[in-house]
């Protein structure tokens, strides 16, 4: 049985793992499904599908249980929700306790007979009822709850990774954090303006009972020393390239990235979780800027280069610095041959009238307060249109268009002799108006048209 080389918890609980064969294991958001994707071997096809089993982590069968008992372990550890199924718990770790409880009351701090003190340093905290406890490390950086080199490709946020020995904790609230836990009771954090230019090492002697620490620079890490237990460059180019995914996430269009099946409550619609439209504008010889209402921007340039990032709308302007409301410092430029990079904000280099561009818009619409920003989008497309009424009128302005000549030049005098049966009331109306005012009105008319069409065209979706 192959070992695992990598495991990654995401932010809908949902777990990918590697083997060292090759072969992936997928644990579902609820963990009530998995599938497994068996190693091709040497002779296949590189156009050949891998073999998959599909089947309910319930009723799973002995030749994938040993890894789906240990994927759930590392799922169960930092899930919201466990998964814990009597069919696949081992006898010895199930304990049947005939009670149902939902809180759990901790001892008070000056209170030292509920804590264990291990050799090494480890600190174990007993609920008062005896049915739960905590794990903490030397450090006291991480905690466990009992009652975790290739690009990161699901679409969703990291939560923790598990990738040779070495634990990566993530948290997301405005910013993307990152802790690494090499597993020798030290601990690094991510620091800096956004988080992930500099990392700071926290390290307990156990003989000095001292803590060591340390800051190091993404752009200038030390050399690998011999005798070392780890590798800090190894360990904080990692951690980086975590942060990187999780921030082209965040900068993400596809906005359904946090509902998951089991999140989901009852009878609610997914359309009105999803972000709204709340300004577009059309910025001549220079592009198209879209803001939503969860914070992200979208701006398509003329020549073909879209740009993503987030912006805080959510606090007035006056209470905040001027950059402030860039809640992530990395953008995202897609190219018009499909290609991205991420690049930081501050540091844009040759992309820098984009960046400015998209920020300057950002910075006028936020001074707006907050609660007008949702108002912001054109009257016209915030009423409630009725779509008999507006197709009635539709047909009586494309009449009117038909038969102005504005459209057919030559098959106009056509049409007015087929129009001499029409009502007297009709052609008199028609002769009275000046026929050069009537061709101005009507082009406009068709404009409005268009965008009439538009409108009703994406009410009925």
């Amino acid at each position: 049985m192959a070992a695992e080389v990598r495991m990654v918890l995401y932010e809908d609980d949902s777990v990918h793992v590697r083997y060292a064969d090759g072969s992936k294991l997928q644990l579902s958001p609820c963990g009530s499904e998995f599938l497994f994707e068996k190693a091709p071997p040497l002779s296949t096809h590189p156009l050949e599908q891998p073999e998959r089993i599909r089947q309910r982590t319930h009723f799973v069968i002995s030749t994938y249980r040993e890894q789906v008992q240990r994927a759930l372990d590392f799922r169960n550890s930092s899930a919201m929700c466990p998964f814990l199924s009597e069919s696949i718990i081992p006898s010895e770790r199930k304990k049947h306790i005939l009670i149902d409880f939902s809180e759990i009351k901790w001892p008070s701090l000056d209170s030292d007979d509920s804590a264990t003190y291990s050799e090494s340093g480890t600190v174990k905290i007993t609920s008062l009822d005896g049915h739960a406890y905590l794990c903490l490390p030397r450090s006291q950086h991480e905690f466990t709850r009992l009652s975790d080199e290739e690009e990161y490709s699901y679409p969703e946020l990291v939560k923790v990774v598990w990738y040779k020995g070495v634990t990566y904790r993530l948290t997301h609230k405005n910013v993307n954090s990152i802790e690494i836990y090499p597993g020798d009771g030290s601990v690094f954090k991510s620091e800096g303006a956004y988080y992930g230019n500099y990392f700071t090492y926290y390290s307990s002697q156990e003989e000095s009972e001292k803590s060591e620490r340390k800051t190091y620079s993404v752009n200038n890490l030390p050399p690998d020393r011999p005798g070392n237990l780890f590798s800090v460059c190894s360990l904080i180019k990692q951690a980086t390239r975590i942060l990187q995914h999780c921030a082209k996430t965040r900068l993400s269009l596809s906005h359904n990235y946090r509902i998951c099946c089991w999140k989901m409550v009852p009878g609610v619609n997914v359309s009105n979780i999803l972000p709204k439209l709340l300004k577009e504008s059309l910025i001549p010889n220079v592009g198209r800027f879209l803001a939503y209402s969860d914070d992200k921007v979208h701006a398509v340039f003329l020549d073909g280069i879209t740009l993503t990032l987030n912006w805080d709308f959510s606090s007035s302007a006056e209470k905040r610095r001027v950059d402030q409301g860039l809640s992530l410092g990395w953008c995202r430029l897609t190219f018009p041959d499909g290609q991205e990079q991420l690049i930081q904000a501050k540091h844009p280099g040759a992309y820098e009238r984009y960046v400015t561009s998209v920020i300057s818009w950002c910075r006028r619409l936020s001074q707006t307060s907050p609660k007008q920003v949702a108002t912001l989008l054109p009257p016209v497309l915030q009423e409630n249109w009725s779509i008999a009424s507006e197709l009635e009128k539709i047909q009586k302005f494309n009449w009117l268009l038909e038969n102005s000549g504005i459209l057919n030049p030559t098959s106009s005098k056509k049409n007015e002799q087929c129009s001499e049966d029409k009502s007297e009331s009709s052609e008199t109306l028609i002769e009275a108006i000046n026929e050069e005012s009537v061709s101005v009105a009507l082009k406009r008319t068709s404009e409005i048209l268009q965008d009439i069409e538009y409108l009703l065209s994406n009410s009925r979706k």
